[in-house]
């Protein structure tokens, strides 16, 4: 295997993210893993495995394989049915990762778990009343799109322009996943798409004519498909309880797999999501570095990836809790085939190689690795002359 930066061979396991959509996938099914057998040499017993925080054994890691045609229509054939976990959803978020799913939640350990808590449970003491997207709402945002404007997730904003203007929504029936205001909607609408519509696990009450919501339960009794799917800092939350789900240690992957039943064959998803250091941080998100986002876009075929400064913050950079450097991910949905793990790795290699000395700096933008930069969380720490980064 190459190390995706430097082009070096080494020597490693293969492993192949706000949503209220999340409730959706809750009944879909893990059909595409197998595990590896476990064999020892008959002379000389096998190493004790080593132990995750609970004492528990940790056991060699999984191996995702690719979906047949067989997965895609068994897909399908459940949007038409109710999706149901093993029990309600909870009305209060867990604080803890349970200690059965501590394993597979890291990847058998391979994965750091930090802590920072949230709770927006859609029932229960926390649940908030959504705001209406009417049209004087969506015309406000509007004005902004309109002039390329960036909203709270700033720079991730204008690389989903770009990555717009490379692979244009003009006439296409596009969906937006997941939903907490109608920013992305309005840069659905900006760009002429032919249709937009919010697909959330929440209802939505839209009064703009432009713009049309589903709650994932309609979308179920009827579905159909999209030329393109939006879906900005969502699927690193999957699965994890922040928003009242069930907790899911694969729930981002999950997602994932579902999308190419949504996606037209042949059609794209713009996908973002955190990028740095693989890490978990429970209950908010998951961080995606070489560990983890290779598992993500396992099923998909990597087009292009928008972001300056990619190396740095998938290699090199830890990002810190918050992790506010997402990249956008041009995916095509394509037919399943042994060879996308490959190609994916080659395409991220390439970013690296591209990105190889830029340092993306927040809040600021684009630096050059000639430039002085202080990496300690810990700003205090830093020269008074060194640029400081915000973690």
């Amino acid at each position: 295997m190459l190390d995706r930066c430097s082009g070096r061979p080494v020597f490693l396991v293969s492993l192949c993210g706000v949503s209220l959509f999340i409730g959706w996938v809750l009944g879909f099914q893990t059909a595409a893993r197998r595990y590896a057998p476990v064999r020892s040499a008959a002379a000389t017993p096998s190493p004790p495995l080593p132990l995750n925080p609970y004492g528990q054994p940790i056991k060699p890691l999984p191996e995702f394989t690719a979906l047949t045609d067989e997965d895609l229509a068994q897909c399908l054939r459940s949007w038409g049915k109710e999706h149901h976990d093993t029990g309600p959803p909870p009305e209060d978020c867990p604080k803890d990762i349970p200690q059965t799913m501590y394993n597979e939640m890291t990847q058998n350990g391979t994965i750091p778990v930090l802590l920072d808590y949230a709770c927006q449970c859609q029932t229960g003491s926390t649940a908030k009343k959504r705001t209406d997207y009417t049209e004087d709402l969506v015309n406000l945002y509007l004005q902004r799109t309109n002039d390329r404007e960036a909203d709270r997730y700033g720079h991730t904003d204008s690389w989903l322009y770009d990555a717009i203007d490379l692979f244009p929504v003009y006439g296409k029936d596009v969906v937006i996943m997941g939903s907490q205001t109608p920013w992305y909607e309005s840069v659905c609408i900006s760009n002429s798409a032919g249709r937009c519509t919010t697909l959330d696990f929440q209802a939505i009450n839209s009064t703009h004519p432009l713009l049309h919501t589903m709650t994932l339960a309609e979308y179920d009794k009827n579905p159909k498909q999209f030329d393109i799917a939006i879906s900005i800092s969502s699927f690193e939350h999957d699965g994890l309880g922040r928003y009242g789900d069930p907790l899911r240690p694969n729930g981002d992957i999950d997602a994932m797999k579902k999308m190419k039943c949504l996606v037209k064959p042949d059609g794209y998803l713009f996908l973002s999501v955190p990028v740095g250091t693989d890490k978990i941080v429970f209950n908010m998100h998951r961080v995606y570095g070489e560990k983890r986002l290779p598992l993500l876009l396992q099923h998909w075929k990597l087009v292009l990836v928008h972001g300056e400064g990619f190396y740095e913050r998938y290699k090199l950079h830890d990002g810190g809790v918050q992790a506010e450097y997402q990249p956008v991910f041009v995916l095509k949905n394509v037919g399943a085939t042994p060879t996308l793990l490959q190609h994916n790795e080659k395409m991220l290699q390439e970013k690296c190689n591209w990105t190889l000395h830029d340092r993306f700096v927040f809040p600021w933008g684009l630096f050059s690795d000639e430039e002085d930069i202080c990496y300690n969380p810990d700003l205090s720490k830093c020269g008074k002359d060194q640029i400081k980064p915000r973690f």
